[in-house]
């Protein structure tokens, strides 16, 4: 017998707002662990909502819940400003530090360049014995190194790091 039997056997008129399902299977456990299914079918009775109170529901809680969007945009919006700004603002600094370093390492490379060919005759440095490279170019002029040269003094380790050389096999 189904365990909601007593539902299910109650007179139709004595069950409030009676609504008919079908559940082809009662699941209920016997004593060896095993499961034992029966059919089984009764009413599940439920109290009605009406439609003006389900629609008044909907749109309160959607009125809250866009109310509560609203100020988390607004605060996620006023975030992102602030945090473009601070981006904004610090990039130009950022450029400046890695173009001075950049000068800072040409200086040494420069440096290095006089102390390893300090005993060569006739070397003068930043020329090729004498000659300028850039013949073209005015004295002043900056010509960024390639990027060996950038690193000619600098040891293995740093060179490899900076060229991902074991990313090229």
């Amino acid at each position: 017998m189904c365990p909601l039997s007593r539902t299910c056997l109650q007179p139709a008129a004595t069950r409030r707002f009676p609504l008919p399902v079908c559940l082809p299977r009662a699941i209920s456990l016997v004593s060896g662990g095993s499961l034992l299914l029966r059919n089984c079918v009764h009413s599940i009775t439920f109290a009605p909502v009406a439609g003006f109170t389900m629609i008044g529901t909907y749109v309160a809680v959607t009125t809250v819940g866009l109310g509560i969007y609203y100020l988390t945009a607004k605060k996620v919006k006023r975030d992102e400003i602030e945090m473009r700004s601070a981006q904004n603002v610090i990039f130009p600094i950022l450029i400046a530090e890695r173009d001075r370093e950049f000068l800072r390492q040409l200086r040494r490379n420069r440096d290095e360049e006089a102390e390893l060919m300090k005993n060569v005759p006739g070397w003068e440095v930043g020329t090729w014995y004498g000659e300028p490279v850039f013949k073209t170019l005015p004295e002043d002029t900056l010509v960024t190194p390639i990027f060996k040269e950038f690193y000619a003094h600098a040891d293995w380790k740093s060179y490899a790091k900076r060229a991902h050389i074991k990313l090229w096999s």
